[in-house]
């Protein structure tokens, strides 16, 4: 997965980027069904490898999100965000630990940057303040003022990663 967003970044073919990120998905997918059966595998390190395989979905998706912007495709990326949007609310409701729902909403909150769309970045971020209100977190309050002024940055450059 990381190979694939460096690609990315570095302006590689986009279908490689995206059968990169597929493949990296296959292979974390794989790994987790051969520890399921085993028991000498603990439970912790089996939610654990299942918590890793949500993330690099969510990595994926933001991945393909990006590929489809930049191959002018804006109609498949605002139907892959709006899926991400849909996961996110259900993520909301699920017993999944906070970092998970924290690092959707802080992927979510730049791609919407990215994207031109900053009212909906600030939705995220005050979603992710409401979180540390709850919860307070110096590292999480540093990321989340970090994101918050690259995502004022980004809006008004009008940017576009």
């Amino acid at each position: 997965m990381d190979a694939a967003e460096r690609l990315l970044a570095d302006g590689g073919d986009l279908e490689h980027v995206e059968a990169m990120a597929l493949r990296s998905i296959q292979d974390d997918e794989w790994r987790l069904q051969r520890m399921r059966p085993f028991d000498w595998y603990r439970v912790e390190d089996k939610r654990e490898t299942q918590r890793a395989l949500l993330t690099n979905y969510w990595r994926l998706w933001s991945l393909q999100v990006r590929c489809h912007r930049k191959a002018g495709r804006q109609d498949r990326a605002s139907e892959a965000l709006a899926q991400m949007e849909h996961r996110v609310a259900t993520l909301a409701r699920s017993r999944e630990p906070q970092p998970t729902y924290w690092n959707a909403l802080a992927m979510l909150a730049r791609l919407h940057a990215e994207g031109g769309q900053p009212d909906l970045a600030s939705q995220k971020i005050a979603l992710l303040q409401q979180l540390l209100t709850q919860q307070p977190n110096p590292d999480r309050a540093t990321h989340a003022a970090h994101l918050s002024r690259s995502i004022s940055c980004c809006s008004v450059l009008n940017c576009v990663a």
